[in-house]
């Protein structure tokens, strides 16, 4: 597969480094020098210099051949015209366009029917504030993938002390946890990840992530020894384009109640003028003073969503000494994630991993329904179709010889979720949600296509 990246910046450079690590042909394009430069010193791509708005530099870096582009630059109209021309020059590829503002972002009709070229639309910092939205629908979870529009899900979260699951093998966890459906998928331990089997272990302090339905969200929780609340109170910094779309989000919830602190007039009195129901206020979300006068120790969520990370970090640990429950830090420096969260910060979001997640399933086979990656870039979930025929259509899972590091977590039959065994037998119709270390996307790819 040929794939052609406009734009070497954060965002494009993150999918490039997915896709070659996969053997895809890449291609990126950007007008940076230096962007180019370091895209080619990092990663096993081709770069071409230039803009991707220029049909020259599209043929010069073999648009005609391609089967997959992606628009990602930071400029909505670039990525516009770039995918005007990709589909002119390029008819059969499927084409990719990143949208960021706020505004345009809403124009679905226009974006998914009038715009000349596009196939598919991404908008990371979109997608970056519904998984807070879902993150902060469970209380403690770090970080919440949702499959089969919201009938799956998957949550990260850490085993307090004194948990019930504290000592256990994975083996022991049905009989010590009669009652509660519980299949830890992922284990992270010192920012190692394990795909567990059934003699490791689980400890107080470890990341775990699990598969569940919506409704047995609350009874896991508390199985695992943490207690359930409903938040009501949250406060944004930041009227970013994030801040924006998280605000909107909220707002679909009644139960929520919003304020969003910007320390840019202009922005602060742009964000009142977009919101509905979102309280605005100007100020410096590091002002201690103006945080004591709104009551924000009180809040149940502070979500920092700044530009700059610096921000976001010591807005958080602001928040968090003055009381506030939970806090929420968004970073596109993903190497930082273990860090920031090894400071005490509850969520860390990406629109970085956002863009890469909106990418993988357009570029994988036919067979891939949908692929996310967990918060820390290591591992990957993947919603696989199971046809009739199939290699493993037919068989009892213990029989089928998957990957190594990778496992079965789900099997999605009809409107069924089956937590899996290794008796259960899978059939033809079936969706199977399936986690696997990083390097061993590949291999998976090619067991799911043979």
């Amino acid at each position: 597969m040929r794939v052609v990246i406009i734009g070497a910046g954060g965002v494009g450079s993150a999918i490039a480094d997915v896709l070659s690590r996969e053997a895809k042909d890449v291609v990126a394009i950007d007008k940076d020098e230096e962007h180019v430069r370091a895209i080619r010193n990092s990663f096993d791509v081709q770069a071409v210099h230039g803009s991707g708005s220029n049909p020259a530099i599209l043929r010069a870096a073999g648009i005609e051949k391609a089967d997959f582009v992606a628009a990602v630059t930071d400029s909505d109209e670039v990525n516009l015209a770039a995918a005007a021309l990709a589909r002119y020059l390029s008819p059969g590829a499927t084409i990719v366009a990143r949208i960021r503002s706020f505004d345009l972002a809403r124009e679905v009709d226009f974006l998914h029917k009038g715009a000349p070229g596009i196939d598919h639309v991404i908008n990371p910092e979109y997608r970056a504030a519904r998984q807070i939205v879902r993150a902060i629908s469970i209380p403690h979870a770090t970080d919440v993938l949702e499959f089969e529009e919201g009938r799956v899900l998957v949550v990260g979260i850490h085993v307090p002390p004194a948990s019930p699951l504290d000592g256990l093998t994975f083996m022991d966890i049905p009989d010590a946890m009669a009652g509660t459906r519980l299949l830890v998928i992922a284990r992270y331990r010192d920012d190692e990840l394990l795909i567990p089997r059934g003699r490791s272990d689980l400890a107080s302090g470890d990341l775990i992530y699990f598969i569940a339905q919506p409704q047995e969200i609350r009874s896991i929780v508390e199985a695992i020894g943490l207690d359930w609340y409903e938040v009501r109170e949250v406060v944004i910094a930041g009227a970013t384009n994030m801040g924006l779309h998280l605000a909107a989000e909220l707002e679909k919830n009644k139960g929520y109640r919003v304020k969003l602190i910007e320390r840019d007039r202009k922005r602060a009195d742009e964000a009142a003028e977009r919101l509905e129901r979102t309280v605005v206020l100007c100020g410096d979300p590091l002002d201690a003073r103006l945080l004591e006068e709104e009551n924000v120790p009180s809040a149940d969520v502070l979500a920092a969503v700044c530009s700059e990370i610096e921000t976001n970090l010591m807005v958080a640990l602001l928040a968090r000494r003055m009381g506030v429950k939970r806090t929420v830090v968004s970073t596109d420096r993903t190497h930082q994630i273990p860090i920031l969260m090894a400071t005490g910060i509850d969520t860390v979001v990406s629109p970085r991993v956002a863009a890469i997640n909106s990418i993988l399933h357009l570029v994988r086979t036919d067979r891939v329904l949908q692929a996310s990656e967990t918060g820390r870039e290591d591992a990957e979930m993947i919603e696989y179709q199971v046809h009739a025929g199939d290699r493993v259509a037919g068989k009892a899972l213990a029989t089928v010889r998957f990957p190594k590091e990778a496992l079965v977590g789900a099997i999605i039959r009809a409107d069924r979720v089956i937590i899996p065994r290794g008796e259960t037998e899978l059939l033809g119709g079936d969706k199977i949600l399936v986690v696997a270390l990083k390097n061993a996307v590949p291999d998976l790819e090619r067991f799911m296509k043979s």
